[in-house]
């Protein structure tokens, strides 16, 4: 005999699917005192090919807290699935200053012509609206609108706010499938009847609105903004495991497919898929 053995080497291939996602930031809260619109949560959809048995990170960005008085909005919190980030929104200015920059950029306050904020990145939001001039005579200032994930915020003019930008509508996620990611609106002075904005509804990413001002109320309260979300779509051959701190339901009604919708998680938390 030769002496000469020759070993036979087993491998294994990982098995791989591929998941379509969307995963939307948290959205920003509008400014206070004739504040500018929150901006939107980013908005990102496609698909990505993950490993069955892998834990993959999965947080959920929380939606920026409602301010009152002459201060500016709070940014909203990024939402993450494995690899895929999608930015908060920018915060609301207030009065005479710029929004801040995130997934879609936060409206100007009212007066001296108060810059939007600027997205992070354009493929996945827009810039938000500026600011009204100074008033003068009987112009009324007025903040620019947060930009959203289908269009910008709209510039103010003297009189006439900026209204928030279109969101972005999910197709494919069966009864998930809605808008998400709209910015707000962005605020004025009226003479009496100003109220509290109310907050803009979780897991929808959107941007809360600005705080009004009139003649016995200068310190109410901006729209909240909205919490974000994740939806996947998952071939049907496979099921999906989660750790203890996510919140997460399925439809099961799309053919060939199971669909979820993830609504709280937070830092390192998981999800895996597993062949059924």
């Amino acid at each position: 005999m030769s002496g000469i053995h020759h070993m036979l080497l087993s491998t294994t291939s990982a098995v791989t699917l591929t998941v379509e996602y969307v995963v939307v930031g948290g959205g920003a809260s509008g400014g206070g005192y004739i504040g500018g619109g929150g901006g939107a949560g980013a908005y990102r959809s496609s698909t990505l090919e993950v490993v069955a048995g892998t834990a993959y990170n999965v947080e959920i960005g929380l939606g920026g807290a409602a301010v009152a008085g002459n201060v500016q909005g709070n940014s909203g919190s990024p939402s993450t699935f494995a690899s895929i980030t999608a930015a908060g929104g920018g915060y609301g200015g207030n009065y005479t200053s710029a929004g801040g920059n995130g997934g879609s950029g936060g409206g100007g306050g009212g007066g001296n012509s108060a810059a939007g904020g600027t997205a992070s990145n354009a493929s996945y939001g827009n810039n938000g609206g500026s600011g009204s001039p100074t008033a003068t005579g009987a112009n009324v200032v007025a903040s620019g609108g947060g930009g959203g994930s289908g269009s910008a915020g709209a510039n103010a003019a003297n009189g006439s706010l900026g209204v928030g930008g279109s969101g972005t509508t999910a197709s494919g996620f069966g009864t998930y499938d809605a808008t998400y990611a709209a910015g707000g609106e962005g605020a004025t002075y009226i003479a009496e009847g100003a109220t509290n904005e109310p907050a803009e509804a979780a897991n929808t990413g959107n941007g809360g609105d600005g705080a009004y001002i009139d003649n016995t109320s200068p310190s109410l309260a901006s729209g909240a903004g909205g919490s974000g979300v994740i939806l996947l779509k998952v071939p049907d051959t496979f099921t999906v495991s989660v750790s203890a701190g996510v919140t997460i339901s399925g439809e099961f009604g799309v053919a060939g497919y199971n669909v979820y919708r993830i609504t709280a998680a937070s830092n390192g938390e998981t999800i895996s898929f597993e062949s059924v």
